[in-house]
Order: C-alpha cells, then sequence, then structure tokens
C-alpha cells in the first residue's frame, strides 16, 4: 500500500483557503490535533475522495468567498517511487492509491460504544454469540458487502476514466450520474450547426442586417414608379403630320424641332400671325399649330418624359447582380428564405422583359406591351420585398427579443455533450456504469433484507439469552 508522504498544498477547500506544507512530512505514525471546525473533517474528506475517486465530495468542499477551483497536491511513496496525486480542474490525476480510512463512519459500522447494542455493533458479536444460523447471516452480509466494495472499487476506476474522456470543467462540471441520464437525441450536428450559425449571426448583427437592408432599399427604389400605367399610356393625335412636315421643309430633323418648339414659345396667345415672317395664318397653318402645341407641350412630350425617366431609372438598374448578391448573402450570413431559386429567375426574366419594353416605347410612344407587368413584376417585386424584411424580423425582431450570445454558446455545449454521450466512447462507459449501479442496487437490496433478517433474529435470541450474553459482556467491561 502507498504511503502518505506529505500533503504539498490544500487551496480553496474548506478552511483550507491556501496551506502549504512547508516541509512538513507524514511519518509511519502521525497525529494531527484540531480544535473543532479547524479542518480535521475537510482533510478525511479529501482523502475519501482519493479512495472513491468522487469529485463531489471535494466540490461540496470548496471554500466560500474566494475564486477559482480547488487545487490539491498529495505526495504518496511506496518506498523507492513517489507519486503526486493532483487535484486540478476539479478531478484526481491518474494514480489515485487504495487508502484505508477510520473514520466515526467506520467506528460506527464496526466498533460497540455506548450503552446499546445497534445493528452495526451486533454483526461483530453475531459469530459468538448466536450460533450457526447468525454465523451464516452474518456470512452471507460479508460476502455481499465484498462485492459492494470491489462494485465501488469499479464505479471509482470507471468515474476517474470518464472524467479524463471528459474534463467537466468543459461542460459545467457534469459528474458521470448526470451525463449517462442524458437522453440519447437525433439530428444533434444539424442543431449544432444551426445554433453556432445563430451565435454568428448575433454576433455580426450590426453588418448583416445594414447588408440587407441595403438590398431592401434597391428593390423598394422601384416600387412606385407606375411601369404598367406607363407602357399602356396612349396620346390621342398623330405626330405623323409634324414628321411629314419637317422632313419636307428641314434639312436636319433634330435642329427642326428644336427651332419649331422655339418658334411655338415666341408665338402670342391669339396666334394670328407667324412668329419668324409676320404672313396671317389661316385654319390650315391654325390646325398644325395646334398639332405642334400637342407635341411639345401636351400629353405627348408629357408621356415622352415619363417613359424617358423610367427607362433610365431601370437602365440604371443592377438588378441581376442586385439578386446574386442578396441570394449570396441570405447564404453567407444562414438566413433561411422561402424564395426559390425558380422565383428568383423568373423575376430576373421578368426584368430583362420590362427593360426591353421601355425601350420599345421610348422609340414609339405608340407601342402597346403585350405584358401585364403589374402581375409579371410588381407583383413578384412586392413577395421580395416582403420576404427580404421577414427574414430580417425573424433573425433581428425589432423588438429587441433576442437571446444572449452567453445563452446561445451555453445551449452549444449542451448539443455537444448530447453528441458526446452518444459516442461509442462514453456508450460503453454508460453502460458498464448502469450495469454497475444496477448490480449494486441488487445486492444493497439483498445485503439490508439479510440485515433484517439477522437483527430479527438477534433480537429473538438476545431476548432469550439476555442474562448470559450480559455476563459475558460485563466480564468485556460491557452491558446489555
Amino acid at each position: 500500500m502507498n504511503k502518505i508522504e506529505a500533503i504539498q498544498n490544500i487551496k480553496r477547500v474548506g478552511k483550507f483557503v491556501d496551506c502549504q506544507a512547508a516541509g512538513s512530512q507524514f511519518q509511519d505514525n502521525t497525529i494531527i490535533y484540531g480544535r473543532n471546525t479547524l479542518g480535521k473533517s475537510t482533510l478525511t474528506a479529501i482523502f475519501r475522495s482519493i479512495q472513491t475517486g468522487d469529485k463531489k465530495i471535494i466540490e461540496g468542499k470548496k471554500s466560500f468567498g474566494v475564486t477559482g477551483d480547488p487545487d490539491i497536491k498529495i505526495r504518496f511513496t511506496d518506498g523507492s517511487n513517489r507519486t503526486i496525486l493532483d487535484f486540478n480542474s476539479n478531478r484526481w490525476t491518474e494514480g489515485n492509491p487504495n487508502i484505508q480510512i477510520f473514520d466515526t463512519q467506520f467506528i460506527t459500522e464496526n466498533v460497540f460504544q455506548g450503552e446499546e447494542i445497534t445493528f452495526d455493533n451486533q454483526k461483530s458479536l453475531n459469530q459468538i454469540i448466536i450460533g450457526e444460523k447468525g454465523i451464516e447471516l452474518n456470512s452471507d452480509i460479508q460476502e455481499l458487502q465484498k462485492e459492494l466494495n470491489e462494485l465501488t472499487e469499479n464505479k471509482r476506476k470507471l468515474t476517474n476514466n470518464f472524467n479524463k474522456l471528459l474534463p467537466s470543467s468543459d461542460y459545467g462540471n457534469i459528474t458521470i450520474e448526470k451525463f449517462c441520464a442524458i437522453p440519447e437525441t437525433d439530428n444533434l450536428d444539424y442543431q449544432i450547426k444551426a445554433k453556432k450559425e445563430e451565435l454568428q449571426r448575433l454576433k455580426n448583427k450590426e453588418v448583416i442586417t445594414t447588408t440587407i437592408r441595403k438590398h431592401l432599399s434597391f428593390f423598394n427604389s422601384l416600387t412606385g414608379l407606375d411601369i404598367n400605367k406607363i407602357l399602356t399610356s396612349r396620346i390621342n393625335f398623330n405626330p405623323e403630320e409634324i414628321n411629314h412636315h419637317i422632313s419636307t421643309h428641314w434639312k436636319n430633323k433634330d435642329a427642326s424641332k428644336d427651332f419649331l418648339r422655339q418658334g411655338l414659345d415666341l408665338t402670342k396667345e391669339e396666334k394670328e400671325s407667324c412668329v419668324f415672317c409676320g404672313q396671317n395664318l389661316n385654319a390650315k397653318e391654325l390646325s398644325l399649330l395646334e398639332t405642334y402645341e400637342q407635341f411639345f407641350k401636351g400629353e405627348y412630350q408629357f408621356l415622352q418624359r415619363q417613359v424617358q425617366q423610367t427607362k433610365r431609372k431601370l437602365d440604371s438598374a443592377n438588378f441581376e447582380n442586385t439578386i446574386n448578391l442578396l441570394k449570396a448573402d441570405f447564404e453567407k450570413y444562414s438566413l433561411e428564405s422561402k424564395l426559390t431559386q425558380e422565383f428568383f429567375e423568373q423575376i430576373i426574366l421578368a426584368f430583362d422583359s420590362l427593360k426591353k419594353d421601355f425601350e420599345s416605347k421610348f422609340r414609339d410612344l405608340y407601342f402597346t406591351p403585350t405584358n401585364d407587368y403589374s402581375i409579371l413584376f410588381e407583383q413578384p417585386l412586392k413577395t421580395l420585398i416582403d420576404e427580404i424584411e421577414r427574414v430580417l424580423e425573424k433573425y433581428f425582431p425589432t423588438d429587441g427579443k433576442t437571446i444572449s450570445q452567453s445563452q446561445i454558446i451555453s445551449e452549444i455545449n449542451e448539443l455537444e455533450l448530447q453528441k458526446q454521450r452518444i459516442s461509442k466512447a462514453f456508450k460503453d462507459i454508460c453502460q458498464e456504469f448502469e450495469q454497475i449501479n444496477s448490480s449494486f442496487n441488487n445486492k444493497r437490496t439483498k445485503r439490508e433484507n439479510k440485515r433484517k433478517e439477522l437483527e430479527d433474529y438477534s433480537l429473538e435470541v438476545f431476548g432469550l439469552h439476555k442474562i448470559s450474553i450480559n455476563y459475558y459482556l460485563k466480564r468485556m467491561g460491557q452491558t446489555l
């Protein structure tokens, strides 16, 4: 058996906030004296944690009002080799010695004290006072206790192995009992991926919302243009009369229109004579002049300006590129959308068709499209805008009700822990742990039943032979 050579230090455990050995070593027989509440029970607890491998004993003794985890270093020797047993990061290092502890629990179970014989005292007397049946029952109890001790040792070793494979500090100091009680869950990889994406979105909230709102602003700028109304608008006169007059009398058609516009602007309201030659205007000239007014000042020019402005807006809009950027950003930031690839393709085709029809309208104001763009483009555009707003509200709600980064990290750790639980290595550990617990509980039940049987039998024997028993006990220095 290994001998305890020295306690090098105990930190943050019970009364020992920062205790150093200062060179003190244990001898073959060492007595430690201390008044009540000064740490004797804490030392016993440390040794029992070493014996059982139960880290919860140390965790339950953690000093109040200090930060950091318990830190214990104890040196053992077997005569030739020294081993440092270290409790760090909430677990013991490999090589826990099998030490024996004779504390109040041992005394209660094995030594008769006071004026009453309890069951734990009786078992030490059974073999000499209650005959073969008592001896047999006591032997059964001792055998069951031996098996329970072996199971306890197996559990201690398994716990140490578990703590090495899964550092408890990484997962909130989880015990093997709590770990093995975790239910097996499906689709963990998907859930972990989704939570990590959620964490990244939260970290990059400002960048993401700014980027997506920029796309939203672009698409909003294409609304309210009266696209379908402009394309289907018609004028109520034929400009061919003007074109015929210009082609007949002027060399430069563009210059001629400017010239005509200037003349029309200079003509008096009465329109009695030509502004350039002073000749009186007859009915034919007045009709032509009225046509000029409709061309330069009326609905024709108004419609022409509308077409030009809208065409300029559409020509400058990099629609397909913005659609592709939106899709890429949705994917980059893991923003799920209800819009399909087919939807994006159709709205791009609709926009291209719209541009072509405005080009045709610009060249000929009498052009009328065959497509209804209120259905073909404006409705899908509204659907696109509504979906972008829905996505923003889903992932970044305007009421500010989002969970914190620390909560998401905690949820990721829980999912990672569940993933560890279903791995083969930990499945095997938990299966063995459950088998040990099941066997332990069964044997403990058998032991308690045997104890009860022995207790009942003992009471019967003690009742019949109390005088004789007290005679022998008196000779031993005690009475019943």
